[in-house]
């Protein structure tokens, strides 16, 4: 199929399974396990490459550990594709049918891969736009894979990422900083603190609630033993 797609002369199309593949050109064919280090190391070096398809397992974090691992071997300009994202929307603990001869996959509920990709229009793409103190923020993939990525686009159960083309110019400034947010952060940093006061209020909650129960419970058994004859009276 991708032999009729791709149809230039120079074109050269690789595939990987987690499973041998047989009566294929086993040249064009690499055997690889999304879960393993050293298979995404050897797709790595495989490359560099245009576009990569990334259909494999579909579990959330085979697909976040393959994209960290392979999007920097992508060309300037190249696409990198998720596809199968529906299972970022799965509910924890659902069971992910894995290859041939293969167990299943247990949706951890960890990893979002949806959400992941949302974050990153909003703070790598956007972010000359953004207040400064967000430039302190921990990367979403890595200093490098988020300094190339230039755009996040969404589709029906898959997600397509370009990397950055080379005459692309980022700025480092907006002209319209100052319009754009609190030069001195303090909306975000009042944001931030907010959340972390809810966050500490419902641990809080939970934790007299928790409380609440026990001591229900110890008065429960206080009356049980009671009316069982249990408790005596000494003269």
């Amino acid at each position: 199929m991708w032999d009729d797609f791709f149809t230039h002369p120079d074109a050269q199309i690789y595939g990987a399974d987690i499973v041998k593949k047989g009566g294929i050109d086993e040249n064009r064919i690499i055997q690889a396990d999304q879960g393993n280090y050293n298979d995404l190391l050897k797709l790595q070096q495989k490359g560099p490459w245009n576009v990569v398809v990334d259909d494999g397992s579909h579990l959330p974090e085979h697909q976040l550990l393959t994209f960290r691992r392979l999007f920097p071997s992508i060309t300037p300009g190249g696409l990198y594709i998720i596809e199968g994202t529906e299972t970022s929307y799965w509910k924890e603990g659902a069971r992910l049918e894995g290859a041939v001869g293969h167990p299943y996959y247990n949706i951890s509920g960890e990893v979002d891969v949806v959400n992941t990709f949302q974050r990153a229009t909003n703070l790598i793409i956007n972010r000359e736009f953004r207040c400064d103190n967000l430039a302190k923020l921990e990367p979403i993939f890595s200093d490098d894979i988020d300094a190339t990525i230039t755009s996040v686009t969404f589709i029906r159960n898959a997600i397509i990422i370009r990397k950055l083309p080379e005459d692309f110019i980022v700025h480092p400034s907006y002209r319209h900083h100052d319009m754009a947010c609190d030069p001195e952060g303090v909306a975000e940093r009042e944001a931030v603190e907010a959340a972390d006061a809810a966050a500490a209020a419902a641990a809080e909650a939970e934790a007299q609630e928790l409380d609440a129960k026990a001591e229900a419970e110890a008065l429960k058994r206080a009356a049980a033993d009671i009316k069982g004859g249990k408790h005596h009276r000494h003269r």
